[in-house]
Parts: structure tokens; sequence; C-alpha cells
């Protein structure tokens, strides 16, 4: 089993990376925009709430997001995982330390990818356009 975070601003290529390893490692990738956009397909409570959070433009919670990832580690994630973009902030980084604590879960690898602001305006910017 092997569990491991990615840290990173949007553009930096986070999921690129992350596709590779988790082929090669066959880990679920846990990308938290990933998750709240399958979540909020789902017709149960949770992706209900979020249908109406994301609906009325509202940031969502640390709280509610905390739920949907303890949720898709404990179903999804019996070999490991990739965390994409998660934790964020203190709260969701208490949550998840306590989460994997209760869980026997530890994290076995975390990655800060760091990139110039030049660079990353460009793939930011070709990005949009490709879009």
């Amino acid at each position: 089993m092997t569990n491991i975070i990615f840290f990173g601003p949007p553009g930096a290529g986070k999921g690129t990376q992350a596709k590779k390893i988790t082929t090669l490692l066959d880990l679920p990738h846990l990308s938290t925009g990933d998750i709240l956009r399958s979540k909020s397909k789902q017709n149960d409570d949770l992706g209900n709430e979020l249908k109406n959070i994301m609906s009325s433009g509202k940031l969502v919670s640390d709280d509610f997001l905390n739920r949907i990832v303890a949720e898709k580690i404990d179903t999804d994630c019996k070999n490991g995982f990739l965390l994409d973009g998660y934790p964020r902030t203190l709260n969701q980084s208490n949550f998840l330390n306590e989460f994997l604590k209760q869980s026997s879960l530890k994290i076995d690898f975390i990655f800060n990818i760091e990139i110039s602001f030049v660079l990353l305006e460009q793939r930011i910017l070709n990005r949009a356009k490709e879009e």
C-alpha cells in the first residue's frame, strides 16, 4: 500500500504526473475537482447537498470536502491512493491527519511541485485556449 500527496498550483503538472504514477503503481488518483464533479452527479444526500452548493456558486466547505475525501478513501482506496490538491487548508490537513490515524494509515510520499510563475502563466493561458 502506497499513499501519496501532490501539492502545487493549478497548471503545475500535478494531474499529468499523477496519471503516470497511478498507472505505474495501480493506485486511484483522487483529484478534489474530479471527486466533487463525480459526487455531484450521485443521487444521495451528499451528492444532492453538493449540487445545491455548487449551483449557487458557493465554495465547498472544508467539512464537506473532508467528508467526501474520507468516504472516497474508505470505499475506493484499499491498496493506497494519490491525493491531488488535498489538503489545501489547515483544517483539511488536521482532518486528514486524524482520519489517517483513526484508519491506521500513513502518507508515504509528499511531492510539492514548484514552477516559475512565467511558465505557470503560459500553461494556464494555453489550457484556456484549448478548452
